[in-house]
């Protein structure tokens, strides 16, 4: 039975893992950017549009 004293010493490891998640709140700051270059995609991609309108 002293063996299965060690193994209770493992659950804290998995605290451990509870610190690894909030490496993943900097994965959500990422999507802001994705907003971001959408906007600026869209602000040029609309502009060319009407470059090319007038051209035509």
């Amino acid at each position: 039975s002293p063996q299965h004293q060690p193994l209770k010493l493992q659950p804290p490891q998995h605290q451990t893992l509870k610190f690894l998640p909030p490496q993943h709140q900097p994965l959500k700051p990422q999507p802001p950017q994705h907003q971001q270059l959408k906007s600026q995609l869209a602000k040029r991609q609309l502009p060319q549009r009407t470059l090319v309108s007038n051209m035509r």
